[in-house]
């Protein structure tokens, strides 16, 4: 029945906070004024257009991809220190962050631009570092370097994996990039071996608890001088991922 629910309001000195996923008519979800450090809010909330959480104690928020029609969002009197708005915040009006220690603002370009560009002004005004990030991938700023090429990752924050070609037919990965102020350098040390490279980033998906593990080669099986080895974990056997993955930190249980 949670996904019928379209206001949900807790003033109930809450410490902690699992938000249902999927709640897809929920409009107005209201925490003021509980003791909440953290808050992470799940996909599905794609027709939240308020959200409150004066009030409490946040160090993080985190918000999912997909909740595009957030207009009002309220953190007064909390502790956050740093605070990324996602590139779907496009209807976002109104933001009141007064009363935190904050440092760092990310946010859209477009963002930036229009619909809060009053806040923007306001809190560089009050010494905070606001990052801004165009919405669509662009590398730029190229430049070579002893034996390697460098060049800017522009983009929405996040994970990037980053891909190079000689041909455009064939690409390979060269690495993972974290961009967590919307630019990025990225240094390709591989650029010397062929007379002609082409790039591309792709940003990835980043599932909470989920953690992203790049091309690698390893060697799989025990060794025979390992104690207590049985006889089926052998023989080693050297394995290579051409490719990264992404995999949970944690078991997965089966509601997940």
């Amino acid at each position: 029945m949670t996904n019928l629910l379209t206001v949900l309001s807790f003033a109930n000195q809450l410490t902690n906070l699992t938000v249902p996923a999927n709640l897809t008519r929920l409009h107005n979800l209201d925490l003021d004024f509980n003791h909440l450090r953290n808050l992470s809010l799940p996909a599905g909330l794609t027709n939240l257009s308020r959200l409150t959480v004066s009030g409490n104690q946040l160090t993080n928020l985190s918000f999912p991809s997909d909740m595009r029609n957030l207009t009002f969002l309220d953190l007064r009197d909390n502790k956050l220190i740093n605070l990324t708005l996602p590139p779907d915040l496009t209807k976002l009006t109104s933001i009141f962050l007064e009363g935190n220690p904050l440092t760092t603002l990310v946010l859209s370009e477009p963002l930036a631009a229009t619909n809060l560009a009053g806040v923007v002004a306001w809190l560089r005004n009050q010494g905070v570092s606001v990052f801004t990030y165009p919405l669509a991938i662009e590398l730029l700023r190229p430049r070579t370097l002893v034996g390697a090429f460098q060049f800017g990752i522009t983009g929405p924050p996040g994970v990037y994996a980053v891909l190079g070609s000689t041909d455009l037919a064939v690409w390979s990965a060269l690495g993972v990039a974290t961009n967590s102020l919307g630019s990025i350098n990225f240094t390709d040390v591989t650029a010397n071996l062929a007379p002609q490279k082409f790039y591309r980033a792709l940003l990835q998906g980043s599932p909470t608890n989920m953690v992203f593990i790049p091309p690698i080669t390893f060697k799989m099986g025990s060794p025979t001088n390992e104690q207590g080895r049985s006889i089926k974990e052998g023989p080693q056997t050297t394995v290579t991922l051409s490719r990264g993955f992404w995999i949970g930190k944690y078991e997965v249980t089966q509601e997940e």
